[in-house]
């Protein structure tokens, strides 16, 4: 008999975390998942075409070098006549680690299901838009 008590409050118990999960699911904000979904789908495009300007950026730079020397001129002559390309090198790889930031935080908001925490998405791209209550008249 206390078994079959016990058993009844444990079944009880995970009804309600059920439940809880349950409208938790289907109270979730759909238009912010898909948002979520979007961006993230969007994010690996972005990274890549930084590491494509990175890359460019690299090359060019190595190009101009390497016919400039061919013309003659000095280290010294070159570097006066080019911009270094670190600066520019630096910012694309800032964008890359700032987009990895953003993909890893929009992965723990989708890995969040039922929940779905907006906060999550705390600096992302992804406009929140928080339920405000009505003002008083």
């Amino acid at each position: 008999m206390a078994a079959a008590e016990i058993l009844r409050k444990i079944d009880s118990s995970a009804q309600v975390v059920i439940d809880q999960a349950n409208e938790q699911y289907v109270n979730r904000d759909q238009n912010l998942i898909n948002a979520a979904s979007n961006r993230l789908f969007r994010i690996d495009a972005d990274i890549q075409a930084a590491q494509a300007h990175q890359r460019r950026a690299e090359q060019a730079h190595l190009e101009k070098t390497t016919e400039l020397k061919r013309q003659g001129f000095s280290a010294v002559e070159i570097a006066a006549m080019l911009d270094a390309p670190e600066p520019a090198i630096e910012a694309y790889q800032q964008q890359i680690a700032d987009l990895s930031a953003e993909k890893l935080k929009i992965e723990a908001f989708l890995d969040d299901s039922p929940r779905y925490e907006a906060d999550l998405l705390v600096g992302t791209t992804i406009e929140i838009v928080a339920d405000l209550p009505a003002e008083a008249a």
